[in-house]
């Protein structure tokens, strides 16, 4: 039996969004159909095949469906092993997860931006916010297929997706340091690391 989400046991959560709204890179991905996971996930789909292991041994395909299943969401898999809603249309995956967390009374942030200052993991929301760091470049954005880089994977623990340095924080998709494949291994890595997230943070916080 899955274990319920923090929401779902009554947590207060926030969904902080750098963006003016959630979910843009979920209406982009798989040619707007949303590849949102792939039949054959496994630790060799990515470039840190020791660090994903433990997540995706906790939360494979199977569970990844089982997870929007439960939310409402009805998949199919092409010949190629790649998953889609039946909809073929990314809006589908974006909406079962707003619906939940709208029902859940998760509270959304928008525009906001995140950082690390110094060399610690610090939750003053204050200083966060006055630090900036500069961006250097961008390639086409038509050509893009997932955000390349991320926190460094030695300072998180595997197993919880927390970082060492600090209690209380955690960390998923392309925050930290791992790509994968095309084909829905960095939407699954998203959803996966995330879920094992918020089953560490619940075991942590002991609700």
């Amino acid at each position: 039996m899955r274990q319920p989400s923090r929401p779902r046991l009554g947590a207060a959560v926030t969904l902080l969004e750098a963006g003016s709204r959630v979910g843009q890179n979920i209406l982009a991905s798989g040619s707007r159909r949303c590849n949102l996971t792939h039949t054959g996930v496994a630790p060799d789909a990515y470039d840190a095949p020791e660090f994903v292991a433990p997540v995706l041994a906790e939360c494979g395909c199977q569970d990844v469906l089982a997870f929007f299943g439960d939310l409402g969401l009805l998949t199919y898999a092409d010949d190629e092993g790649r998953v889609y809603p039946v909809t073929n249309a990314a809006n589908s995956v974006l909406d079962v997860l707003r619906l939940e967390y709208a029902h859940l009374g998760v509270v959304e942030r928008f525009e906001f931006e995140v950082a690390l200052p110094g060399h610690t993991l610090s939750l003053d929301t204050p200083a966060l916010a006055h630090l900036r760091l500069p961006v250097t470049g961008t390639g086409y954005a038509v050509q893009a297929q997932v955000t390349r880089g991320g926190a460094q994977l030695a300072g998180f623990d595997p197993a919880t997706i927390a970082p060492r340095v600090a209690r209380g924080v955690f960390a998923a998709g392309e925050v930290l340091d791992v790509d994968g494949r095309c084909g829905g291994f960095n939407l699954h890595w998203a959803w996966a690391s995330g879920i094992v997230a918020d089953k560490s943070a619940v075991r942590q916080g002991g609700l």
